[in-house]
């Protein structure tokens, strides 16, 4: 059955199929979100399970106060670095802020499932070694799994919601409290695509909700699984 499924999507079928099975997550929401993180390994650098992704600098204020700031590469860009790096016009006379990246030297994203290395649910698995030596985050099977736990953990979040799955992927992305801070924003007489609207312009690309559930019905209709309620 996967073979009618492009091969990038192979690849990770038997651990995408573990992963559901732990979290009860549907495989092919897990990967949907896999998809669109990394194509399945191909936007990471290097290519494959052991690469990262996300380079672009962020503001070191976000991190100032954390007792792990060391794990932070921290300088002060010039006025045309930092506009061009952080795709922001300065006014005239702002101070340039400080930015950072980590200080090993890669992305913020991790793996194939793209875990951000600064989230702080994600430290104690960052540390975690296989008896091999090699970090867990770099082994398709950990990671995979790992990125399936924390979608589980945004979906429920969400349980008491129209729309658990969407407000879930977003929150992968995004973050729970950004995406309940969105909610919120939204006028008590909204309707539910105005809910959905407003969360997804939080999101990267101001569309990942709706892409994540988009690729998973597409695989779906590749599969002849038929259609269940997207709860979106």
């Amino acid at each position: 059955m996967p073979e009618r499924l492009p091969k990038r999507l192979q690849l990770y079928w038997p651990e995408t199929k573990e992963a559901e099975e732990q979290t009860h997550v549907e495989q092919l929401f897990i990967l949907a979100v896999l998809d669109r993180e990394t194509v399945c390994g191909y936007a990471n650098k290097p290519t494959g399970p052991t690469g990262t992704g996300d380079w672009k600098p962020r503001h070191w204020s976000r991190y100032a106060g954390r007792a792990d700031s060391h794990r932070f590469r921290r300088w002060t860009p010039s006025r045309k670095e930092y506009e061009g790096e952080m795709a922001k016009t300065l006014a005239p006379g702002e101070l340039v802020p400080d930015i950072c990246m980590p200080a090993d030297g890669l992305g913020w994203g991790r793996g194939l499932m793209q875990l951000d290395w600064a989230d702080p649910d994600n430290l104690a698995f960052f540390a975690e070694v296989l008896p091999d030596g090699t970090p867990a985050w770099q082994d398709a099977r950990r990671n995979i799994l790992f990125g399936a736990e924390k979608l589980s953990r945004c979906i429920h979040a969400f349980d008491d919601t129209e729309a658990p799955e969407f407000f879930g992927a977003a929150a992968y992305n995004a973050g729970r409290d950004r995406v309940h801070e969105a909610l919120r924003s939204v006028r008590a007489s909204a309707d539910a695509q105005a809910r959905r609207d407003a969360v997804d312009h939080i999101t990267t690309g101001r569309n990942y909700a709706t892409d994540v559930l988009e690729r998973r019905n597409q695989y779906r209709r590749a599969l002849g699984t038929p259609k269940e309620p997207d709860h979106a």
